[in-house]
């Protein structure tokens, strides 16, 4: 079920290809900077899954996009996401707007999630 509207234009530094929205940062992988998301091993499923405790915690997006970026990508306003995700603008950074997880669920399906809303995006 589609559910949000996104309601500014929103940019995300990607590759060639894509904005890279569902490539997160996950805790235990190589990389210097903290998780994007707070993962957890399910009880019952023993699969990975995403927390929502944290709003704060998702894939980033700016209102903005930085002149450092190699390649930007634009998600114009008025675009519908699923409601499975939470989009809010946490302004830390100023501008900073963050897709965070509406409930726990599979990792695997808040990376479908975002995947969905990466396919609207398009080159800046």
């Amino acid at each position: 079920m589609i559910m949000g509207i996104t309601t500014v234009d929103l940019f995300r530094s990607g590759n060639a290809i894509h904005a890279r929205l569902p490539d997160l940062r996950l805790p235990g992988g190589n990389h210097t900077s903290p998780p994007d998301v707070d993962v957890y091993m399910h009880a019952s499923s023993k699969d990975q899954w995403v927390s929502a405790a944290d709003p704060s915690k998702g894939a980033s997006c700016s209102n903005a996009a930085d002149p450092k970026w190699r390649k930007s990508w634009r998600l114009p306003a008025r675009k519908a996401y699923p409601d499975s995700l939470l989009l809010w603008n946490d302004d830390v950074p100023p501008g900073h707007w963050t897709w965070a997880p509406a409930y726990d669920m599979p990792l695997a399906e808040f990376i479908d999630a975002l995947s969905v809303v990466n396919k609207e995006f398009e080159p800046a």
